[in-house]
């Protein structure tokens, strides 16, 4: 059979149409192109396409098929046209472009465009905001301030653009504001370069109340991370003794902790806009007053950078003390976060890198710190821990009990060996050795020790490496500067790393300070003593010869030695 094209002509008025054939050998092609790929923040820009092949008419879609973290993508003036207007590209980073043309016999191609984005250098921005408050009460003062960003030489024009309020001046960098009956002011405020022909404006909505209202704002940052926790405080004008707060998500979706206080603690739980909504209630009046914020929240990543918080350290009851995040291989932009995760202490800033705590808990207070890197490529994270233990009196004694065995008891060296015995007392406050078991006993006359706090008793016999209960991270080394690994003294464990002991302890059961000291020949780093133990000998004797050792030759027991208590005396 042969394949033709059925073409009708027809005359109308004299003047003739003709169709074009369709070729199905010549698909449609397209390519894309921009008066700019590379342009600064905020710009917008013409984008074109031309088709060619295939069969006219054509249609053209635009999209964006990828963008920076947090950019818009909904930035066409229309999807649809050969010369379509994008922009503003307020995100710095790389945006793809896509534009797909459909040719008359349904037919499509794409072509794909990279456009740049780059900061506007800080002696090149031309920007002004007004810094004031957004809530007045009626007959007050307030002052507002144009910030702005621009080396050049400007002039300042204020106006009242709604509601009613008087100005102090109106073409000074700060002005004052008379507020005047309930209702809204729109402020606005225009900067005008002195030196080229162009303006920029800002415009702030102040809400004016009655005397008699309560006066409500929530301060705190506008953006933040997925999992990563942050504050908002509201601070409340005109109100009695007796507040009541009550904060929620209005929209987005996160978890609130002290949700009853004037500062709440929010931890995001998606990425994209957050809404968060503060009502606050005079108990004795009954009057109340909302206010909301927006927070743009970012995807969580995790960092390549290093935070480190510290090493685990000793303090007094009641102490107050100051504690730091440090941090390298950042490129942006840092924030901190700080974090009680037990102990309930009292944090002076938990946005600063070095904030103030004034410890409540006679026990361990165990922090985390967040930091968050902001950089053109996106948002990334990385957290940290710090364990502040207190201790009452030196030399702390700590008691365990061994299942079926009876007590065993150390005395801590905190003097000599503090990091390790904040170490060894944070795992004891938050129960990490309870239900772990002893499970090494090496019973050579020229090396006897004990070892356990490191599996769980369900790990025995088998003793897979994946069944050890997670520990904090590993701490320095201090056997430079202990006591000798003498017979009865308590030392951590470690691998070939000296710096690798977590919770891991062993009891020397004879005189080993030749193999382990720091120094010694075979284990020049040492292993670090902490503490002596000063019962449970004859326990250890007990268990030993009732617990048979697995049957591989590792001096490993068969059956589990469980710790059921572990606590301090």
């Amino acid at each position: 059979m042969k394949r033709f094209t059925l073409c009708i002509a027809v005359v109308v008025s004299m003047i003739g149409f003709s169709c074009t054939p369709i070729d199905p050998t010549n698909p449609p092609t397209v390519v894309a192109s921009a008066e700019n790929t590379e342009i600064r923040e905020g710009t917008s820009i013409e984008l074109s396409a031309t088709g060619a092949s295939g069969t006219a008419p054509y249609v053209y879609r635009w999209s964006i098929e990828a963008a920076p973290t947090g950019a818009a993508t909904d930035i066409f003036s229309s999807e649809m046209g050969e010369t379509v207007q994008a922009g503003p590209f307020d995100t710095v980073g790389e945006y793809t472009v896509r534009v797909r043309v459909t040719d008359a016999a349904n037919r499509t191609a794409v072509d794909f465009l990279i456009i740049t984005v780059t900061a506007i250098p800080p002696e090149e921005r031309f920007e002004v905001s007004i810094d004031g408050a957004d809530q007045l009460f009626e007959g007050t003062d307030e002052t507002y301030t144009a910030t702005f960003t621009y080396e050049g030489e400007v002039a300042f024009e204020w106006s009242i653009d709604d509601g009613e309020a008087q100005l102090s001046t109106t073409t000074e960098e700060e002005t004052t504001l008379t507020a005047g009956n309930p209702g809204t002011i729109l402020l606005t405020l225009t900067m005008i370069d002195q030196q080229i022909d162009r303006s920029v404006n800002d415009t702030i909505e102040i809400t004016v109340l009655e005397e008699s209202d309560l006066l409500v704002d929530i301060d705190g940052p506008n953006d933040a991370v997925v999992d990563v926790p942050f504050e908002l405080n509201v601070s409340v004008g005109n109100g009695g003794p007796n507040l009541e707060y009550a904060w929620l998500v209005a929209t987005g979706e996160a978890t609130l902790e002290n949700a009853e206080t004037d500062t709440v603690t929010i931890t995001p739980a998606v990425a994209g806009e957050l809404m968060i909504e503060v009502t606050v209630t005079d108990a004795d009046s009954d009057e109340t007053a909302s206010d909301s914020k927006t927070i743009t929240v970012a995807q969580y990543q995790e960092g390549d950078f290093e935070v480190e918080a510290g090493q685990p350290r000793l303090a007094d009851p009641g102490e107050v003390v100051s504690v730091s995040a440090e941090v390298n291989g950042t490129s942006g932009v840092e924030s901190y976060f700080w974090k009680a995760i037990t102990g309930d202490p009292i944090i002076d800033d938990v946005t600063s890198p070095e904030p103030t705590v004034t410890l409540t808990s006679n026990r361990t207070t165990h922090l985390r710190v967040t930091v968050t890197d902001r950089t053109t490529e996106g948002t990334s994270a990385v957290s940290d821990d710090l364990y502040i233990v207190v201790v009452e009196e030196p030399d702390p004694i700590v008691r365990f009990e061994i299942e079926d065995f009876g007590v065993l008891r150390f005395q801590l060296d905190t003097e000599n060996a503090p990091v390790s015995c904040a170490n060894f007392l944070s795992y004891i406050d938050e129960g990490f050795y309870i239900g772990t078991v002893i499970h090494r006993i090496e019973t050579n006359p020229n090396f006897g020790v004990v070892q356990g706090g490191g599996y769980p008793a369900e790990a025995v016999p088998d003793y897979d490496i994946e069944d050890l209960k997670p520990t904090h991270d590993p701490i320095i080394n201090e056997s430079e500067f202990t006591m000798s690994n003498d017979i009865d003294t308590v030392a951590f464990a470690r691998t070939n790393d000296p710096d690798s002991a977590t919770s891991q302890w062993f009891v020397n059961r004879t005189d080993n300070s030749d193999s382990l000291d720091f120094g010694s020949t075979g284990n020049p780093g040492g292993f670090a003593v902490f503490g002596t133990m000063i019962e449970g000998g004859d326990v250890l004797m007990d268990i030993q010869i009732s617990i048979p050792l697995i049957p591989s030759g590792i001096t490993l027991l068969s059956e589990p030695a469980t710790i059921i208590v572990a606590e301090r005396e």
